[in-house]
């Protein structure tokens, strides 16, 4: 059995313009939290409390703590260059899909978002 809230994101789900942009912000979110997890791992490698990362990066410590131990955090790109700057890591973007498959669906996705918000 299903609960009201499943009920209400089944329905939400349906509206491919909805869905869209629900996968697009998961999948930023999940991005964000692969990245804060390769950053906490390097921290516990290197025998660094939460307190010493947050204090060579110039932040509170418990911001540092609270960025890396929920889920779901919104860092700025800036924070997490600093973190991992200093922690010896880099960051590194990197194609995923062509162009070519990648273009006609985001120009389709563009042009839906701009009749729905029109």
């Amino acid at each position: 059995m299903s609960t009201a809230y499943e009920k209400y994101r089944a329905q939400r789900l349906a509206d491919p313009v909805f869905r869209a942009l629900y996968e697009q912000k998961r999948s930023e979110i999940e991005l964000i939290d692969g990245i804060l997890s390769h950053i906490e791992q390097r921290r516990a490698e290197l025998g660094l409390s939460k307190a010493d990362l947050a204090r060579l990066v110039g932040a509170r410590p418990e911001s540092v703590r609270r960025l890396l131990a929920a889920r779901s955090a919104n860092p700025t790109l800036f924070t997490v260059t600093r973190l991992a700057s200093v922690l010896g890591m880099q960051i590194d973007i990197k194609t995923v899909v062509p162009a070519e498959q990648l273009g006609p669906k985001i120009k389709k996705a563009a042009k839906e978002l701009a009749a729905a918000t029109a």
